[in-house]
């Protein structure tokens, strides 16, 4: 499986903010280290298309955190999902993002459960 990369350059030229596979010559090797634990490898090569680019290299497809927000919102604009689901905000991050929570749960055993609090 090849690596994933994103240049900053072929953004701009090509107007596509995508991460794709690259590279050449890739291999995995097992490697042996003093302790006796093994370790993997990945090694590969990539020629650089452009000057005075910034390339990013991955093992898998970044999840970000707008992804993270688009997936939330979908499953909240779902009408069977907001009784199995609660959403609150459980706190903001540094750069003022909203964090979350997430309840799941089957509603007609939060009903029971409250009936019996209730008694």
């Amino acid at each position: 499986m090849k690596p994933i990369i994103y240049s900053t350059q072929r953004t701009k030229h090509f107007k596509e903010e995508t991460w794709k596979r690259g590279g050449q010559s890739v291999s995995y090797e097992q490697s042996v280290c003093l302790d006796g634990v093994n370790y993997y490898r990945l090694s590969f090569t990539y020629d650089f298309e452009y000057l005075e680019d910034t390339v990013y290299f991955a093992y898998s497809f970044p999840y970000g955190y707008t992804d993270l927000r688009k997936f939330i919102d979908r499953l909240s604009d779902s009408s069977q999902n907001n009784r199995l689901m609660k959403k609150s905000v459980l706190c903001r991050t540094l750069l003022n993002h909203n964090v979350y929570l997430l309840e799941i749960t089957n509603p007609s055993k939060d009903r029971k459960q409250e009936r019996k609090q209730k008694k």
